[in-house]
């Protein structure tokens, strides 16, 4: 059986932030991303 280990958090706010610290602590997943309303328009360069 092979299983997908992505993780995508939904808000990049201090819930999704704490989100990361669990997921990372679990060493469980090879790749985390977050998904959030953009700050800055897309391809601003911060």
């Amino acid at each position: 059986m092979i299983f997908i280990k992505k993780l995508l958090i939904v808000g990049a706010g201090g819930h999704g932030r704490c989100c990361l610290d669990i997921a990372k602590s679990l060493s469980c997943y090879d790749e985390i991303a977050f998904l959030d309303d953009p700050m800055v328009p897309v391809g601003t360069i911060i």
